[in-house]
């Protein structure tokens, strides 16, 4: 099918035309992108058909760098049911006949075939799709996803596209497509791996990737992990509870232990680097540069930066913990409640944002601690804004609830650095993103700039108080 439509070079510009501007309207494409990108065909393949649809998988490349996945569904009938015009990609007239083209994974009759096709795996004109799968449940996988009953695309995502897979032995999979294509290992595939493999259960079970390579070069293109029904995030239990005065001690708690076993657990799998003097200075030194280029975004943070550097000199004169593999986008969105499991921890891809080769560098373990700590915060500014209910004191014993089950778990498993030492870190490393959350608010949710400066006055308050002596 694919052949036909890019038969001569007028289909193939046409069709690149319209997938950029199909992929400027989605919400996981970059905000770099102000305009639809020039693209290029990477490669493609096809995967699978039925009397309805031909599903391929298109890697597109665009002039700025930047790589996507796409996979599309062509249709054989012309027919159009209600819901896929905002899936629809284009319009292409071949010699056989004239199909709609869609995003595959916004058409019900097509996902299922997607779904079976990537865990099979399939090669194309530039495309290699190869499934790397856990040898113990591999069998199962494949028996499941050869008898699929339901699908349906997840909604509310940004950088990725998932898929829940229902199946007639009752086992469901959710499956996540990278839409941002990066060269290597995906760190969402790879520190999973690394989890289950040290028994860790904060995570859903993981099942394999699937790896692609193309003209390009090499990516992971999806994950298959288990679905979890019935949960709902930390954000949501959070906000039901500070709304509510619900005491969160308890699972603020939980959420701390569990954050120290991935910890512990990732640093015995995977390298560590131990954190020299030079390699204090070099991160600190990186945090004080981003800081004064806040500063530059947002004036008013400039009322902060004398307190706030010495927060961060103070720093280079404790014990850190080496650096290791860490999660480094955590906040209580990216954790859900499951009542079989506890505490189960999402998307280990680290910052959308930033490039993949520092999201798979080793980090300070306190910059996750940070992000679940900023939360809490934002959870307990948000019923304030809201709905005008103060729950400072609750955020505060929330707070120290998590730091203090943190601080015993990674104590207890053999984690390096003092309590007090990391509490230091901890107050430098939340700091770091609280600047960046007041030029995010300012420039996007200006009436929720107080969380962020509120924020910065308590953490710089002892800072601000030795100034003065």
């Amino acid at each position: 099918m694919l052949s036909i439509v890019f038969s001569d070079h007028f289909r193939r510009d046409s069709f690149l035309e319209d997938a950029a501007r199909f992929i400027m309207g989605q919400r996981w494409c970059s905000n770099s992108h102000r305009e639809a990108p020039e693209l290029q065909i990477a490669g493609w393949t096809r995967l699978a058909e039925d009397e309805h649809l031909v599903v391929s998988f298109v890697t597109l490349g665009a002039t700025d760098g930047a790589r996507f996945a796409l996979p599309v569904a062509w249709n054989k009938d012309g027919r159009v049911e209600e819901g896929e015009l905002e899936n629809l990609i284009t319009h292409v007239d071949t010699p056989v006949g004239s199909h709609n083209v869609y995003d595959a994974t916004g058409i019900d009759r097509a996902r299922a075939l997607l779904a079976r096709a990537l865990i099979e795996g399939a090669s194309g004109e530039g495309l290699t799709l190869t499934p790397h799968l856990c040898e113990a449940t591999a069998q199962t996988v494949r028996a499941d996803l050869q008898a699929i009953t339901t699908t349906e695309r997840l909604v509310g995502e940004q950088s990725n596209t998932s898929l829940i897979i229902h199946t007639e032995s009752g086992n469901e999979y959710i499956i996540k497509i990278f839409r941002h294509l990066h060269e290597g290992t995906n760190p969402d595939a790879e520190l999973q791996e690394a989890l289950q493999a040290e028994g860790n259960t904060q995570i859903p079970e993981f099942f394999g990737y699937v790896s692609g390579t193309d003209a390009l070069g090499g990516s992971d293109i999806a994950i298959l992990n288990r679905f979890l029904p019935d949960v709902q995030d930390a954000w949501r239990e959070a906000l039901i509870a500070a709304a509510q005065g619900i005491d969160f001690a308890g699972q603020a708690s939980d959420l701390g232990t569990s954050l120290a076993q991935i910890h512990t657990d990732l640093a015995r799998a995977l390298p560590t680097e131990r954190a020299s003097t030079n390699a204090r200075a070099l991160t600190l030194e990186s945090i004080k540069r981003r800081f004064a280029h806040h500063v530059e975004a947002l004036p008013v943070l400039e009322s902060f930066a004398e307190a706030a550097n010495e927060v961060f000199t103070r720093a280079l004169r404790v014990e850190w913990p080496p650096f290791q593999r860490i999660h480094g986008d955590l906040h209580l969105g990216q954790v859900l409640n499951s009542p079989t499991k506890g505490w189960v921890f999402l998307d280990f891809e680290g910052e959308p944002l930033r490039p993949m080769a520092e999201r798979v560098t080793a980090d300070s373990p306190c910059r996750d601690v940070a992000g679940i700590l900023r939360s809490i915060d934002y959870a307990a500014a948000y019923v304030e804004l809201n709905e005008g209910i103060d729950a400072r004191e609750w955020a505060g014993t929330a707070r120290e609830a998590f730091i203090e089950a943190y601080l015993a778990e990674r104590s207890a498993r053999g984690g390096e650095g003092s309590a007090e030492d990391l509490r230091s870190l901890f107050r430098v490393f939340e700091l770091d993103k609280a600047a960046y959350e007041a030029v995010y608010e300012a420039q996007n949710r200006p009436e929720w700039l107080p969380i962020p400066l509120t924020a910065l006055e308590e953490l710089t308050a002892t800072a601000h108080t030795t100034l003065q002596e």
